[in-house]
Protein backbone atom coordinates (compact mmCIF):
# COMPACT_ATOMS: atom_id res chain seq x y z
CA UNK A 1 0.00 0.00 0.00
CA UNK A 2 3.07 2.22 0.91
CA UNK A 3 4.31 1.32 -2.21
CA UNK A 4 1.59 2.53 -4.84
CA UNK A 5 0.99 5.77 -2.74
CA UNK A 6 4.50 6.47 -3.24
CA UNK A 7 4.85 5.61 -7.05
CA UNK A 8 1.46 7.53 -7.52
CA UNK A 9 2.63 10.60 -5.95
CA UNK A 10 6.17 10.30 -7.95
CA UNK A 11 3.63 9.90 -10.63
CA UNK A 12 2.15 12.56 -10.16
CA UNK A 13 4.84 14.67 -9.04
CA UNK A 14 6.55 14.18 -12.51
CA UNK A 15 3.69 15.04 -14.04
CA UNK A 16 3.17 18.28 -13.04
CA UNK A 17 7.00 18.68 -13.78
CA UNK A 18 6.66 17.96 -17.08
CA UNK A 19 3.31 20.16 -17.53
CA UNK A 20 4.93 23.06 -15.96
CA UNK A 21 8.38 22.87 -17.34
CA UNK A 22 7.16 23.94 -20.75
CA UNK A 23 8.63 27.43 -22.20
CA UNK A 24 5.83 30.17 -22.20
CA UNK A 25 6.74 33.20 -24.02
CA UNK A 26 5.25 36.60 -22.78
CA UNK A 27 4.88 38.00 -25.80
CA UNK A 28 3.72 35.29 -28.63
CA UNK A 29 0.30 37.47 -28.95
CA UNK A 30 2.44 39.66 -30.42
CA UNK A 31 3.96 37.77 -33.00
CA UNK A 32 2.37 38.45 -36.32
CA UNK A 33 0.59 35.56 -37.46
CA UNK A 34 -0.17 37.01 -41.19
CA UNK A 35 2.17 38.28 -43.98
CA UNK A 36 2.43 41.82 -43.80
CA UNK A 37 1.91 43.84 -46.57
CA UNK A 38 4.60 44.95 -48.58
CA UNK A 39 3.60 48.60 -47.70
CA UNK A 40 3.85 48.13 -44.32
CA UNK A 41 6.94 46.35 -44.43
CA UNK A 42 9.19 49.54 -46.49
CA UNK A 43 11.64 51.62 -44.22
CA UNK A 44 14.59 51.35 -42.71
CA UNK A 45 15.32 49.07 -39.59
CA UNK A 46 18.08 49.64 -37.08
CA UNK A 47 19.70 46.31 -34.97
CA UNK A 48 20.21 46.34 -31.62
CA UNK A 49 23.63 45.25 -30.24
CA UNK A 50 21.62 42.18 -28.04
CA UNK A 51 19.64 41.44 -31.28
CA UNK A 52 22.48 40.78 -33.35
CA UNK A 53 24.41 38.86 -29.98
CA UNK A 54 23.44 39.14 -26.58
CA UNK A 55 27.37 40.11 -25.28
CA UNK A 56 28.61 42.28 -28.14
CA UNK A 57 29.37 45.38 -26.62
CA UNK A 58 30.53 47.26 -29.59
CA UNK A 59 30.26 47.13 -33.24
CA UNK A 60 33.53 48.55 -35.32
CA UNK A 61 34.11 48.92 -39.15
CA UNK A 62 36.92 46.45 -39.81
CA UNK A 63 38.81 49.44 -42.27
CA UNK A 64 38.05 52.78 -39.80
CA UNK A 65 38.07 51.33 -36.67
CA UNK A 66 34.80 53.41 -36.42
CA UNK A 67 31.80 52.60 -33.77
CA UNK A 68 28.60 51.77 -36.44
CA UNK A 69 25.54 50.90 -36.68
CA UNK A 70 24.02 48.04 -38.15
CA UNK A 71 20.80 48.43 -40.30
CA UNK A 72 18.66 47.07 -42.70
CA UNK A 73 16.58 49.00 -45.03
CA UNK A 74 13.62 47.33 -47.06
CA UNK A 75 12.64 49.16 -50.88
CA UNK A 76 9.24 49.43 -52.78
CA UNK A 77 10.59 47.28 -55.45
CA UNK A 78 10.75 44.47 -53.13
CA UNK A 79 14.66 45.08 -53.06
CA UNK A 80 16.83 45.66 -48.90
CA UNK A 81 20.17 46.96 -48.64
CA UNK A 82 22.18 45.36 -45.36
CA UNK A 83 24.73 48.17 -43.84
CA UNK A 84 26.92 47.45 -41.29
CA UNK A 85 26.07 43.34 -40.50
CA UNK A 86 28.81 42.08 -38.30
CA UNK A 87 30.91 39.19 -38.82
CA UNK A 88 31.58 36.12 -36.24
CA UNK A 89 34.47 38.01 -34.86
CA UNK A 90 32.06 41.48 -34.31
CA UNK A 91 34.11 43.60 -36.88
CA UNK A 92 32.62 45.06 -40.22
CA UNK A 93 34.44 44.44 -43.94
CA UNK A 94 32.81 46.32 -46.54
CA UNK A 95 33.12 43.03 -48.72
CA UNK A 96 30.59 41.35 -47.07
CA UNK A 97 27.66 44.29 -47.21
CA UNK A 98 25.05 43.91 -49.63
CA UNK A 99 23.75 46.47 -51.88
Amino acid sequence: MLNTMRRNISIVIFALLILTSCQYSPYADEYTTEEPLMSAVIGSYVLDKQTISPDLKTIKDSMTGEEVIPRIEFFEDSTYKVEYLPNKLNTVNKEFITK
